[in-house]
């Protein structure tokens, strides 16, 4: 059953390690990367996505009403899926989709309807 867990600095290493298959590389931002934006990203929170003790993705998540730097077709009043990464190796096993749903139960929890991504 996968979970959504804070990525608390202890867990980073872990989180940096795991990477997408060679060809999805020019789709998604790494781990590492959203680790060093996230302290500019105002209103974001990111998890390490686990299945059990199985670190196996990490989802980057932003309540818009927070953010100070949105692009005029940005609603403030969404939640925005800012990224998302299933690594190689775990994909195919249905994470994506719970990831969806576990970032849908994020935004609902802070009153947030409407959900974003790119």
């Amino acid at each position: 059953m996968l979970e959504a867990r804070e990525a608390l600095s202890h867990h980073h290493e872990t989180l940096e390690a795991l990477t997408v298959d060679p060809v999805q590389q020019g789709f998604v931002a790494t781990n590492a990367k959203t680790f060093r934006q996230w302290p500019h990203e105002k209103g974001a929170e990111v998890f390490g996505l686990w299945d059990g003790s199985i670190a196996v993705g990490l989802m980057a998540c932003i309540d818009l009403r927070k953010s100070d730097e949105l692009m005029p077709e940005d609603d403030p009043e969404n939640a925005y899926l800012w990224r998302l990464m299933i690594a190689k190796g775990q994909q195919r096993k249905g994470y994506g989709r719970a990831a969806l749903t576990l970032f849908e139960n994020w935004a609902s929890a802070r009153g947030l309807v409407r959900l974003e991504t790119s």
